[in-house]
């Protein structure tokens, strides 16, 4: 057996001859990390690095849950303040305005709705498959963690966050919205191809009108549960699933008799 040994800043590497005349001779390297002390000044601005990260996902966490329950247009810095049980002169040193926090908490939300849709894209199965993943997604607002993402819908539709940002961070949340529509895109062309969805309608036509309604309806039940004028409303979550069901057998294929 053979060692050969070098060294890098933070690391040493082996590299091990091993083997023998039958099988052959061959090289092995391990890199092991080495374990240098810190030097005092250094070990301060790591700390110090880490414990302003650690507050600002804090102040983050805080400003979601001031917005799950005000919304963004009505939630103040001085919500948020009071939420993460610090001064509003810290808050500010962190975030300046509402908007920037506002701006990163959508895109974070508007992120994980594209990660899901590029799940239920990429996974096996038929359009219409697919189709009752997105809609069983949109029925899961109906759940206290997801409200966040139906009140960042509503207030992206009344224009409460765009308002307040300027062109780029503007183009930041539509990157992301064209990435969503990139994924369903893919599921429209599955449509067009598998022939699981009917064709007296054009596909993206149908699917599109399908998402987006059920979208809007979905949204609305989680946040005002019914229709303040009916007196025996059927239960929110039923209501879904009911449209889900008619939903799916209006977008398969007709029968021929």
């Amino acid at each position: 057996m053979f060692l050969d040994i070098s060294t890098a800043a933070n690391f040493v590497n082996v590299r091990v001859l091993a083997g023998d005349r039958k099988q052959g001779y061959n090289f092995h390297s391990i890199k092991l990390e080495r374990n240098i002390p810190m030097n005092p000044k250094d070990r301060y601005q790591k700390e110090r690095a880490e414990a302003k990260e650690q507050r600002q996902v804090h102040i983050i966490q805080s400003a979601k849950a001031v917005f799950l329950r005000k919304g963004i247009e009505r939630s103040t810095m001085n919500d948020i303040a009071e939420e993460a049980n610090i001064g509003i002169a810290t808050l500010f040193r962190y975030f300046p305005k509402k908007e920037q926090l506002a701006r990163l908490i959508v895109v974070q939300v508007m992120n994980e709705t594209r990660d899901v849709f590029n799940q239920i894209s990429e996974m096996q199965g038929t359009c219409l498959d697919k189709m009752e993943q997105l809609l069983d997604y949109f029925i899961s607002f109906m759940n206290k963690d997801s409200n966040l993402g139906v009140i960042i819908f509503e207030d992206l539709l009344n224009g409460a966050v765009h308002s307040s940002l300027d062109a780029a961070q503007l183009e930041e949340i539509n990157v992301v919205q064209r990435s969503i529509s990139a994924e369903f895109n893919k599921i429209i062309m599955q449509g067009e191809r598998d022939g699981t969805v009917r064709r007296d309608i054009q596909p993206r036509e149908l699917l599109t009108t399908v998402i987006n309604a059920f979208g809007l309806f979905s949204s609305k039940l989680s946040l005002h549960q019914n229709i303040p004028m009916l007196e025996a409303d059927v239960e929110p979550r039923q209501q879904l699933m009911l449209m889900k069901q008619m939903i799916l057998h209006y977008i398969k294929p007709p029968v021929m008799l």
